[in-house]
């Protein structure tokens, strides 16, 4: 078994979660998502994205 961190989404409107991409460490999600939101800031409005630990 090998552990992933995924990137997230939950969006406010719908509530729907959904994967957006898994990557093999916490920094290299997080810093994906510090990325996307300096690029996309106003996304912040209605849309979070966070790291979440997984199993596969």
């Amino acid at each position: 078994m090998r552990t992933v961190y995924e990137v997230r989404c939950h969006e406010m409107g719908d509530d729907s979660d959904y994967l957006i991409k898994s990557f093999h460490t916490r920094r290299e999600a997080e810093a994906y998502i510090r990325q996307r939101n300096e690029q996309h800031p106003q996304d912040e409005l209605y849309e979070h994205w966070y790291v979440k630990r997984s199993h596969q």
